[in-house]
């Protein structure tokens, strides 16, 4: 099961933007209790919601990420989408990525991972419409997830080696 299966529509509709500033005390909890995300991280499966350090720990993934259409990224960059579209097109990616729909529960570890995935094979073509981007977010996601899972496995062998006391 996808964490998106467990959405209204199974994730296939528009459910609006996440609100609020906080993760924990607003967007992820909308996530959680209004759109019946699983309180588990969506990439390596760790419950989120107990122990008081587990929650702590919990963020928002978005699987297309939203630098993909922001004007003026680091170093003054234009996201990869920002000039192959026009400005109609500009704003309705961004709605899609900023869509509940296009977002999952996460733990930092994997968040952080995921901050440098590699995904420009994955973005090179702007999706045409709403059928598309999901295409792209299923498949963006299972990525994402094999790389968090690899990511895993890397540092916990760097931990077993040079962090852990013999």
């Amino acid at each position: 099961m996808e964490p998106f299966d467990s959405y209204p529509g199974n994730g296939k509709i528009q459910l609006g933007r996440l609100a609020g500033n906080n993760c924990r005390h607003e967007y992820c909890r909308q996530l959680v209790f209004d759109f019946e995300a699983e309180p588990k991280c969506a990439y390596c499966g760790l419950y989120l919601l107990e122990p008081y350090e587990h929650w702590l720990l919990l963020t928002v993934d978005h699987v297309i990420p939203q630098r993909l259409v922001k004007k003026g990224n680091k170093g003054g960059k234009d996201g990869l989408w920002v000039k192959k579209v026009n400005e109609e097109q500009l704003k309705e990616l961004s709605d899609w990525i900023n869509d509940a729909a296009n977002c999952v529960v996460c733990c930092s570890a994997c968040n952080g991972f995921l901050n440098q995935f590699p995904s420009n094979d994955y973005f090179n073509k702007p999706p045409q419409n709403w059928e598309q981007f999901l295409a792209m977010r299923d498949g963006v996601f299972l990525a994402k997830r094999d790389h968090a899972i690899m990511k895993h496995r890397e540092e916990r062998k760097f931990w077993n080696h040079k962090w852990r006391c013999p």
